[in-house]
Order: C-alpha cells, then sequence, then structure tokens
C-alpha cells in the first residue's frame, strides 16, 4: 500500500515538474526582445573661417565675375545738384547706377555718383545675394584714391584698405590696412547705399 502511495506521490510530483518547465519555456520565447538603445548624433560645429581664408574665397569668387563679363544690367539716372558752396549757384550731375545679374550666383551693382569737382565709381559685389566685396575709386581735383572692403558671410567688414595719390598721379604701390568698425557693410557705407538706392528706386 504505502508503495502504491509513494508511486503516485512521484508521478504527481514529476507531472508538475514538466508543467512549471513548459510555462516557463512558453514566457521565455514568447517575450517580445528590448529595443535597441537609440543614440543621437550631436550636430558638427562649423569651424569659423579665419578672414585670410575668406579673403581667398572673395578673390576666386572676384575672378569668377571678371570671367563672366558685364550682362543683364539694367541702368537708372538721377539728376543731383551740388555747388562750390551753399552760396554759390548749384549745377546738375548725373547719378548713374546700373544692376547686373551675372548669374545664378553673382550680381554687380555699380555706380557713377559726381559733384562739384568729385567722382566716386561704386562697385558691389554680391554673391547668393549676399555682399562680399566692395571696391570704389574716385578723387576730387588733383587727389584719388582706391578703397578695397571685404565682408564675412553676414555682410561685416573684416578687412579694409585704401591707398591715394596726389598732383594727379597714378593710383598705385602698397595698399595701407585701415582699422575697421566691426560693422555691417551697409552701414559702413551708408551714404553710398542711400544714394545708390535713391537712383536704382530699389533696395540693394
Amino acid at each position: 500500500m504505502k508503495i502504491i502511495y509513494y508511486k503516485i506521490i512521484f508521478v504527481l510530483s514529476l507531472f508538475s515538474l514538466i508543467s512549471c518547465n513548459e510555462s516557463q519555456k512558453e514566457e521565455i520565447e514568447t517575450t517580445e526582445p528590448s529595443s535597441p538603445i537609440s543614440i543621437e548624433e550631436s550636430p558638427v560645429e562649423e569651424i569659423p573661417q579665419t578672414v585670410d581664408e575668406r579673403i581667398n574665397d572673395i578673390r576666386a569668387w572676384y575672378s569668377q565675375i571678371q570671367n563672366l563679363g558685364l550682362k543683364n544690367c539694367k541702368q537708372k539716372t538721377r539728376v543731383k545738384y551740388d555747388s562750390f558752396s551753399p552760396e554759390t549757384e548749384k549745377m546738375p550731375f548725373d547719378q548713374v547706377a546700373s544692376r547686373c545679374k551675372l548669374s545664378d550666383e553673382f550680381e554687380l551693382i555699380e555706380g557713377n555718383l559726381s559733384g562739384y569737382e568729385w567722382s566716386n565709381t561704386v562697385h558691389i559685389y554680391k554673391k547668393n545675394q549676399k555682399i562680399f566685396f566692395i571696391f570704389i575709386e574716385g578723387g576730387a581735383e588733383s587727389w584719388s584714391f582706391e578703397r578695397r572692403y571685404y565682408c564675412d558671410k553676414d555682410e561685416n567688414v573684416i578687412r579694409h584698405l585704401e591707398r591715394e595719390a596726389q598732383d594727379g598721379e597714378e593710383v598705385r604701390g602698397p595698399q595701407k590696412e585701415m582699422k575697421i568698425k566691426n560693422q555691417n557693410i551697409r552701414e559702413y557705407l551708408k551714404s553710398d547705399f542711400d544714394e545708390l538706392e535713391l537712383i536704382l528706386r530699389e533696395k540693394i
């Protein structure tokens, strides 16, 4: 009798163990694998461009513009009156400006500005709607000058060079680097921009 009793206990225990193992196996198989950990890449910081690197780019763009030549230009004229002094009679002077769309990237704006015994020619170079270089040449009586303004990607002046000549001599020789005002070129040359926009009757 005891033997039968122990056999029954043994069979029941074995059945319980098998059921437990099957349950654990089913739980392991039906558990979804954990999602992979997402690692966000940190943004790559833009390395600031040095002044010399920027000026090298400007020289390359200037060379491309020279190769393109003047085309697709629209010219406008405005008369401005000027005199030797407030007491003398004012005389009319033509102020001429042109806007040339050279390519999808490049644009050139030129202005021939003049008054009583003075004249300036302004050349504004743009790439993708941004001014990168301005060259101004002119003078009064026996004095003449050249000025170059190099700009960063935000149109701020990063270098200003000048040279001049007296007694009607040709402007040549080394250029003098001027102290810059850490200012946007549109403010730096506000009077020239104001005059050109009056002539063109539109924003530059």
